[in-house]
């Protein structure tokens, strides 16, 4: 068992440079602000809102308590960044979803194609790096969608829960 915690394999590596190229390519985006979305300075009024006074105020009807307190936490410890990392974090987690689910219903070989289609798109790059909750809520879709797939529909229903309140 030890020696394979030394071998990294070939899919490893793969994921792992994947994974750095996605870092050094959306770097610039990630500290350059929490973008340009027209409500985005009405979630961080709600996030903050609800960190620093415990009191909530929707960002907009009927609201978006999950992202907006997501929001609020992390912009407390970390700023912008943080929020924006948190971003990157949930468009990578979808585009793992996204493959798994594909790969699960038998999309083939043709699926990594349809999910690097999905990485390398320009409105995805910039909702992945920016404090939208676009994609928080399509990947806390897919997780449910996988959710349902593997016949944990407890996990399905919070999950989704989660991304009706995104």
């Amino acid at each position: 068992m030890l020696e394979r915690l030394g071998v990294i394999d070939n899919r490893s590596r793969r994921l792992i440079a994947a994974g750095l190229g996605l870092v050094l390519v959306t770097m610039p985006l990630w500290v350059s602000g929490p973008g340009n979305d027209l409500d985005v300075a009405n979630v961080f009024r709600s996030g903050r809102s609800i960190a620093r006074h415990g009191t909530y105020r929707p960002s907009r009807a009927p609201g978006a308590p999950v992202h907006e307190v997501l929001v609020g936490v992390t912009d407390l410890i970390g700023g912008t960044v943080l929020t924006n990392l948190v971003s990157l974090v949930a468009a990578g987690f979808l585009l793992w979803g996204l493959d798994r689910l594909l790969r699960r219903e038998g999309a083939g070989p043709g699926a990594r194609w349809a999910v690097a289609l999905v990485a390398v798109n320009p409105w995805f790059v910039v909702a992945a790096t920016s404090s939208t909750d676009y994609v928080l809520a399509l990947a806390l879709t897919v997780g449910a969608a996988n959710a349902l797939r593997k016949g944990r529909p407890g996990w399905a229903g919070v999950l989704a829960a989660l991304a009706m309140g995104t």
